[in-house]
């Protein structure tokens, strides 16, 4: 949860703070670094859903495998932010 608002704290800093800019390069580091916060949001979205240790993903609070879990878990960005949220079952 800590690491999850500090990229949230980092995105909401550099869109606080945008300018318009002449500079393509400027430009496009900026957006790189924004869609990098959007990645690492949902990585760690998942990884706060996902209730259990599963491979490389190791929770102290979780440390067993729960095959009640295995479940795609899917990603949405919307205008309300990123959310996360198991595939629901056909």
């Amino acid at each position: 949860q800590e690491a999850l608002n500090t990229v949230r704290q980092l995105h909401g800093n550099v869109t606080a703070a945008l300018e318009p800019t002449e500079d393509p390069l400027q430009a496009a580091g900026t957006q790189r670094f924004l869609a990098r916060c959007r990645t690492a949001e949902s990585i760690l979205r998942a990884a706060l859903l996902r209730k259990e240790s599963r491979g490389s993903h190791f929770r102290t609070d979780y440390p067993h495998r729960d095959p009640g879990q295995e479940k795609r878990i899917l990603i949405r960005m919307d205008g309300q932010g990123i959310h996360a949220d198991y595939e629901k079952e056909v």
